[in-house]
């Protein structure tokens, strides 16, 4: 009897054994990936490992973008083929996806995780025939979201009018950029002029510096235009996704050390700034010397000239007045004083007008 006993316990053990080395082998059967959404901000995908079912991860790295706090939309597909006599469906973490197919299990199942946070999160996967696991479908996934690296800007966009070749002005602005940059691969400067004459650019910003993701900018101009009008300068984020489609996002204004630019030319400028008033023109560029560039005072003399009072104005580059002052008993022989020490930094228009001619020059203020 006690014989009889231990033959049975034993051929129960031998059959559980079977059936659980059973069931190992065949989870490495099932086929499991994960889909992205054709906007989908995914980046880059790296898999590693396998599944038995039991034990060990499958596990997926997904980069998004440094702006991104969630991967917007994951989504799990199995592939296990087989007969099913019913509706299947994917099971992750105990809870069935809203997906309910024929028969075929050889169609792909989806289960849709939306908003993955960054960091790492473990499921279990397994494929229902009506409300019974198939065998062998159980899989054990890892899925890793990491944000790519944030760039650190330290640009500063400017705008300036074009010269010919003797010097004198062409009508046109010029907009250019200085600074140094890191982690600016998909980074690029948007310009968008005030009409469809002049069309709106693109431009990478390493291909601005050394074409490296990390580098500067030396006074590298981008865009040039004669049309009068508001420009806007903006920071594009652009990449194609893991779905093969383009993706683009606009920087707000104020993250990542990046603010908005915007300039406005007016008709008067970028031209030949020297317009007499009258026919006689006693006041000559010539006669006119400024500090250039400028930071806290701006020094100015005026030589070969009778007159002693003069207005000085100020204009910034979209033309509005930004500091006024009277100028009398001038000095011809040293410089007159200027505090500029409130100006922001750019390029400013200093007009002097001595009551008969007037004359305009360019500073930029540091």
């Amino acid at each position: 009897m006690k014989t009889k006993l231990f033959n049975q316990v034993t051929f129960k053990n031998l059959i559980l054994i079977l059936m659980l080395n059973l069931s190992i082998s065949t989870f490495a059967v099932n086929s499991i990936e994960v889909d992205f959404s054709s906007s989908s901000n995914a980046f880059v995908k790296t898999v590693s490992g396998t599944s038995n079912g039991v034990d060990t991860y499958k596990t997926f790295t997904i980069t998004i973008p440094f702006y991104s706090n969630t991967l917007d939309l994951l989504s799990l597909r199995t592939d296990y083929a087989g007969s099913c006599s019913g509706s299947v469906m994917i099971n992750v973490n105990g809870v069935n996806s809203t997906y309910a197919s024929n028969g075929n299990t050889a169609l792909h199942k989806w289960y849709s995780i939306p908003n993955l946070p960054v960091g790492t999160t473990y499921y279990t996967v397994k494929s229902f025939c009506g409300s019974v696991e198939i065998t062998g479908s159980r899989q054990l996934i890892r899925v890793i979201i990491v944000k790519e690296a944030a760039p650190v800007l330290n640009l500063n966009i400017a705008a300036s009018c074009s010269t010919n070749s003797d010097g004198t002005y062409n009508g046109y602005i010029s907009i250019k950029g200085t600074g140094t940059y890191t982690n600016a691969t998909h980074l690029y400067l948007k310009t968008t002029a005030p009409t469809t004459a002049c069309p709106s650019t693109q431009m990478n910003i390493p291909a601005l510096g050394n074409t490296a993701a990390n580098g500067s900018i030396n006074n590298s101009g981008f865009f040039s235009c004669n049309t009068n009008g508001t420009y806007t300068v903006q920071l594009l984020y652009k990449r194609v996704n893991l779905s093969g489609n383009l993706i683009v996002y606009t920087i707000p204004s104020g993250s990542y050390n990046w603010t908005d630019y915007s300039f406005t030319k007016t008709f008067k400028m970028c031209f030949n700034l020297a317009e007499p008033i009258r026919n006689h023109l006693a006041l000559k560029n010539s006669d006119i010397k400024l500090t250039n560039p400028v930071k806290d005072v701006m020094l100015l003399e005026i030589t070969n000239d009778t007159n002693i009072s003069y207005e000085i104005t100020i204009y910034d580059f979209s033309g509005l007045i930004v500091k006024k002052e009277a100028l009398t008993n001038i000095n011809k022989k040293g410089p007159n004083t200027i505090n500029v020490q409130n100006l922001r930094k750019g390029i400013y228009l200093v007009e002097i007008n001595n009551g008969k001619e007037i004359i305009r020059k360019k500073i930029i203020k540091e």
